[in-house]
């Protein structure tokens, strides 16, 4: 399985605490004792991941950069796994294990996601769940997309369906950050700019808070991300 990521966004996405809150916050209940998080990065998410508490937490991720970032952060804690590699590398390892498995901006940077779509319906138990979340809108790929490794933004029938066939039960799958349409595809799309701290920082410090609370009271009927919770069957 080729896989295009070398993490350097993430250095950019450290700056959106709020937004991986609001990410976070939907998935919370779905989570349980044994979490695994597939590219974990420097262990942004991972962090807030042990605020729940979990029994086990196995991070993953493949870029060499990132790797040695993340082992650091987890040195002194005996319930976080760090692995280095990918998902493939380790999957059977973990046959019928883990409560739900967390893939955060991943899943487009494998080429073949069906394929790991099997790898983690192996590794979850009976009723586990798989908590993603990608970007959406085919429309909004931009030169930022290639150039981080985004082998594609999904549709909402088109990610439905290869977990459907994968054999997920969707429980959940809804558009996420409606307003980012706009400023994504201005500043990406039109003016062909990077993920900086800056930018990051900024709509995270003053857009995010009032998305997440619009979007708690009225429906998202488009988004420029897609967030998913999928059941084993």
């Amino acid at each position: 399985m080729n896989v295009k990521y070398e993490g350097k966004d993430l250095e950019a996405m450290f700056f959106a605490q709020n937004y991986h809150r609001w990410v976070l916050s939907v998935f919370k209940s779905f989570l349980g004792k044994k979490i695994a998080e597939v590219g974990a990065g420097s262990g942004n998410i991972s962090s807030m991941l042990l605020l729940e508490k979990p029994h086990e937490l196995v991070v993953v991720e493949p870029s060499d950069e990132m790797y040695p970032k993340l082992k650091n952060v987890f040195l002194q804690n005996s319930s976080v796994v760090c692995v280095q590699g990918l998902f493939s590398d380790v999957y059977k390892k973990y046959n019928n294990h883990f409560d739900s498995i967390v893939y955060v901006n991943v899943l487009e940077h494998i080429e073949n996601d069906v394929l790991e779509l099997s790898y983690i319906h192996h590794s979850l138990i009976q009723g586990g769940c798989v908590c993603i979340f990608v970007p959406a809108l085919p429309y909004l790929y931009s030169e930022f997309d290639a150039s981080i490794g985004h082998y594609r933004r999904y549709t909402k029938h088109g990610l439905k369906s290869i977990l459907e066939e994968s054999g997920f039960e969707i429980i959940k799958i809804s558009y996420f950050d409606m307003i980012g349409i706009i400023p994504w595809f201005i500043v990406f799309k039109l003016f062909r700019k990077k993920l900086s701290a800056k930018n990051t920082s900024v709509y995270d410090t003053f857009v995010v808070p009032f998305s997440k609370k619009l979007e708690s009271i009225l429906p998202v009927p488009i988004g420029k991300n897609l967030i998913v919770i999928a059941r084993k069957k």
